[in-house]
């Protein structure tokens, strides 16, 4: 059947026609860049699109516009409005947008910032999804959900700290971030959602909020970097492959409101060395530990600690049961995985009710690990003021160490190997501590190129090696919080020219300020009670130095090599001059020994070529080995009647201590009633034989001390010679400083000829100086 239109008739399906335009027309509206459509819930509202996908540049979004004599308020970004613009570079968006509709910004590949209404409430599905050059956003306040897919693969974001008004997070949010490093979860939230940042390779750690009920399927998988997990008492189910792929996992803490675990929840987490399964678990998918290499090569020490007393369902077979002595039956892997107890505690003998802390087991700590306070033993309370050295050196599983404020000292090599370690960061240096005081102790510094250095407030401890060799590190103010610098802390700083110390400060450790070679003055406050060995050794540009007299401790080579050093007052509490302390300080000239010192170590003094004199004082009653050798400037010394045991070599090279004929009393006077213990019967520190400096006076002021045992040896000069006559054995002939010039054996005559000097003769137990003019 045919049908047949009147004229009349198409004139009026083009009427309807042209009135459908009219009304699609007035719906939406193009000005400038931007497309508008008014919102059908309210006609003066509108979202906004791009007029075109070549939209380029920075865009900024307006907040209103006038159309046809009606202003329209902009409440949203349109459903896919701005999608693919590849020139647009940044987007402004104003605080009357609300909404950001899904795929917004889907794959805006040249955007690299965002700016977000204030007002903004939710960001829809894939709202800014695949934005990969944009690398931070910040979200406001205002926004309660983020949906799915939001910012997937937007593969330059490196932080995100979402806000507490969010109250839900759809699935794969932050998926394909990958290098997202970390990101803070509103307090508000309660579901952690499927793969919410899963393939997040860079992500180091998470911390989840005590809100959370419920992890959903692989909300973590194939973050390959993630370190530690502690999931909060919260928590009641974890859904399947949450941790699936995370290689580098290495603690997981699984609390007790646990009670449903899915398939693959590790699965091949390869790192793994240790899990404990609460006995609120009643459920475990299958394939939970496939893959979880370490867990398998694991010793009697590690591998699954299982509580539960029945297996849980969906287990596999060889998970054996076995009953303990008191009859609880645990579930556990055929090679017998324990719980390790990680840390021990030592006794100090030196303090009241004091112990140092360390692992159990060297390299056998895991983890998340809390050091106590204080811990009680065989019934008494004991306060953890000490890490002992080594502590936990190579816990390449430690991945979290709370250290807590009343640990006042700390070992060497504590942290050496602890690869894995979480540190707090502040300045560019690294710090471990308490929820209370995250700054605690300084570690590390993360840049050794670092000029400068801003120490928090808040530290107590400097750990040894913490800032050395910053060779261009140029100046420190160590902040009055600090009590101990460890061992090298600041070694080898070689451009530091200014030191600053804590007037809280007890102990310098060994080498703490060792090869400081432009570091010319420091001042030691008085809190300091000890100063380690080497602590200051080759600080060649050092030349005021004040030890106040709350030192009682001074280590050996402290302020060796520093060549700058002109003079020194040491404390009155000093008991020991530590060996070679001052050792070739070439241009100390003075120094005050105090009345407290009863021993002088060997080479103290040792190749102090400028000091003039030394009052021993009469406390002291040993002088060790080489003390003042090569001080060739030395005058004049005193040895005290308390004086009961000197060294050898003890004034070897101390050139300037020569008699002359003109005045024979020069030289060293020793008061000691009994000849000190190691010297020979003619005050000599050495034999001839072996070629040593001797001393050549006795118990008298007066020199050259002679012994005439055998009245018929001669021993005399004559024209520039030394002439021997008579002797029964050897003659040996030593210059002042008892360096051997000649030796013969006897003769009834026997003639030398040596230059103008002074010279010891000896053969057999006869001695005698003489003087070649």
């Amino acid at each position: 059947m045919k049908h047949f239109y009147t004229i009349k008739q198409c004139f009026l399906v083009f009427a309807l026609l042209l009135s459908t335009l009219a009304a699609s027309a007035a719906d939406s509206f193009v000005i400038g860049d931007f497309k508008y459509t008014v919102k059908t819930t309210n006609e003066k509202e509108v979202s906004v699109s791009a007029a075109k996908t070549t939209i380029s540049g920075d865009v900024k979004i307006p907040e209103s516009v006038e159309y046809e004599g009606v202003e329209y308020t902009v409440t949203s970004i349109a459903s896919s409005g701005f999608s693919r613009s590849y020139d647009m570079t940044s987007v402004y968006i104003p605080n009357s947008v609300t909404e950001i509709s899904s795929s917004a910004f889907m794959d805006c590949n040249g955007m690299t910032s965002i700016r977000l209404s204030e007002n903004l409430t939710v960001i829809k599905a894939r709202g800014i999804g695949r934005c990969y050059k944009l690398a931070a956003i910040e979200i406001p306040n205002s926004v309660t959900t983020i949906e799915e897919e939001a910012f997937i693969s937007c593969s330059a974001l490196t932080e995100m700290i979402i806000p507490n008004s969010v109250e839900s997070i759809g699935r794969s949010a932050f998926s394909g971030c990958t290098k997202l490093t970390s990101i803070q979860l509103p307090n508000s939230l309660t579901t952690i959602s499927n793969g919410l940042v899963s393939d997040c390779p860079n992500l180091i750690s998470i911390k989840i909020p005590n809100s959370v009920t419920s992890i959903e399927n692989s909300a973590f998988s194939k973050c390959k970097n993630l370190l530690s997990v502690t999931i909060p008492n919260s928590v009641t189910t974890i859904g399947n492959s949450v941790f699936s792929g995370c290689k580098n996992l290495l603690s997981v803490t699984i609390p007790s409101s646990v009670t449903s675990m899915g398939y693959s929840v590790f699965r091949d987490c390869s790192s793994l060395p240790l899990i404990y399964i609460p006995a609120s678990v009643a459920k475990i998918g299958y394939g939970m530990f496939d893959g979880c290499t370490k867990l398998y090569e694991a010793g009697d020490e590690k591998g699954i600690y299982c509580e539960a007393k029945e297996k849980p369902e969906e287990w596999k077979e060889t998970w054996n049961e076995y009953e303990t002595e008191d009859g609880d039956i645990y579930l556990k892997p055929l090679w017998g995985a324990q719980p390790l107890e990680y840390l021990k505690y030592t006794i100090l003998k030196d303090k009241d009710n004091e112990v140092a802390v360390s692992a159990a087991n060297m390299g056998m700590a895991f983890g998340e690990i809390v050091i106590p306070e204080t811990v009680e033993i065989e019934g008494v309370k004991y306060t953890v003021s000490a890490i002992s050295d080594n502590a936990f050196f190579n816990c390449e599983y430690l991945v979290s160490l709370d250290i807590p404020n009343t640990i006042t000292t700390i070992g060497d090599n504590v942290f050496s190997g602890c690869d894995n370690l979480i540190y707090n960061e502040y300045d560019n240096a690294k710090y471990l501590g308490n929820e209370k005081n995250p700054y605690l102790v300084l570690v590390s510094v993360k840049d050794e190129a670092i000029k400068t250095l801003e120490i928090n407030n808040n530290c107590k401890i400097i750990v040894g090696s913490a800032c050395s060799c910053c060779y261009n590190l140029n100046s420190v103010y160590i902040p009055n919080s600090v009590v101990e610098i460890g061992a090298s802390a600041f070694m080898d700083c070689n451009g530091m020219t200014s030191l600053r110390l804590s007037n809280s400060l007890v102990n310098i450790k060994a080498r703490g300020f060792g090869r400081c070679s432009k570091l010319s003055i420091v001042e030691i406050p008085e809190s300091v009670k000890s100063i380690g060995e080497e602590a200051f050794i080759a600080c060649s540009g050092l030349t005021v130095l004040t030890i106040p007299n709350s030192v009682t401790n001074i280590g050996g080579r402290a302020f060796s090599g520093c060549s700058k050093l002109t003079s020194v007052e040491l404390p009155n509490s000093l008991v020991t001059i530590s060996n070679t302390l001052f050792s070739d300080c070439s241009k100390l000239s003075s120094v005050e020994i105090p009345n407290s010192v009863t021993s002088i170590e060997n080479s103290a003094f040792k190749g102090c070529k400028s000091l003039l004199s030394v009052e021993i004082p009469n406390s002291v009653s040993t002088i060790g080995r080489t003390a003042f050798k090569d001080c060739s400037s030395l005058t004049n010394v005193t040895i005290p009647s308390s004086v009961v045991k000197m060294g050898e070599d003890v004034f070897y090279g101390c050139t300037e201590l020569q008699v002359s004929a003109a005045n024979e009393k020069n030289g060293i006077y020793c008061s000691a009633k009994e000849k000190p213990a190691g010297w020979d019967d003619d005050w000599s520190s050495e034999s001839d034989e072996d070629n040593k400096c001797r001393v050549f006076w006795n118990t008298q002021l007066s020199f050259a001390p002679e012994s005439v045992a055998n009245t018929n040896v001669s021993i005399y000069t004559q024209n520039g010679s030394v002439v021997v006559e008579n002797a029964d054995e050897t003659i040996y002939v030593f210059d002042i400083f008892g360096r051997q010039v000649f030796n013969q054996n006897s003769e009834s005559v026997v003639k030398f000829n040596v230059s103008t000097g002074m010279y010891i003769v000896k053969t057999g137990s006869v001695t005698k100086t003489v003087l070649v003019r």
